[in-house]
């Protein structure tokens, strides 16, 4: 149908991208593909599989009609707004909604079903690392304690320390802690006093941006051990709670948005 798989600006091994490329290229060309799939669906498809299987690819340039600007499945040019709403799209679908969880009411976004899926996983952590790829990153800091989960392989894709912010009672050694306040009451976070070192660029890591309160508490930890924010990676946030608004300045990357 004139598709073509193509990689662009992708910092890899190019062996590694040309057997990808013609990889889909076969696939999309297969006689299977021709009798049986719409070609917007081939080319959907064929991004899915360059993204989770290439580590770091960006959104952009992943599916091409000859030459020029990266196709949408419906075969338009995608632009910047296009290739995110893409990925968000893609990863609510592997995210699971619970109703009435854990009250009534409430409707609870499991991500144990985007977890279970090993390609899938492997593209969120890709995808949360990449605005840091060329920067000095010297600590990880995880949330306790769905931020483990994604923080500590991401410090492992940048080669930085991880650091956990916890509840409190959790360390073991001298910690700094911050109180930060709650729909009904307060909570609190500790950090060793000697996990950060000064001038250290550090990046922030949970599983969601809600309110900001967990998140401006670490910030607040991290600044006074002495480090400096270089941004926050969070796989989900919920826009209507206007957690970025309370954190300010603050850099904050999320891939997907409730």
């Amino acid at each position: 149908h004139g598709y073509t798989a193509a990689t662009v600006a992708v910092e890899q091994n190019s062996g590694l991208i040309g057997c990808m490329a013609a990889e889909i290229t076969q696939h999309l060309y297969s006689p299977e593909v021709r009798a049986h799939q719409h070609p917007p669906r081939v080319v959907r498809r064929a991004r899915e599989l360059l993204l989770v299987r290439l580590p770091g690819v960006h959104f952009r340039a992943v599916i091409e009609r000859d030459r020029g600007l990266p196709l949408s499945p419906t075969g338009r040019s995608m632009s910047q707004q296009d290739q995110s709403h893409d990925l968000n799209t893609l990863l609510k679908q592997h995210i699971r909604d619970v109703p009435d969880f854990p009250e009534p009411g409430i409707i609870f976004r499991d991500i144990t079903t985007l977890l279970a899926d090993a390609e899938m996983f492997r593209l969120v952590i890709d995808q949360m690392k990449t605005p840091y790829r060329d920067t000095r990153v010297d600590r990880v800091v995880v949330i306790e304690s769905r931020g483990f989960i994604f923080g500590t392989p991401i410090a492992y894709g940048l080669n930085a320390g991880v650091v956990p912010v916890r509840k409190p009672g959790k360390l073991p050694g001298e910690t700094y802690a911050e109180e930060y306040a709650l729909e009904y009451g307060t909570n609190t976070l500790e950090i060793h006093q000697d996990a950060i070192h000064d001038h250290e660029h550090v990046i922030i890591v949970d599983d969601l941006l809600a309110t900001g309160g967990t998140v401006e508490a670490t910030i607040k930890l991290v600044e006074r051990s002495g480090g400096e924010i270089a941004g926050i990676s969070v796989l989900a946030e919920l826009v209507n709670l206007k957690g970025r608004e309370r954190l300010g300045d603050y850099p904050i990357h999320s891939l997907v948005t409730y």
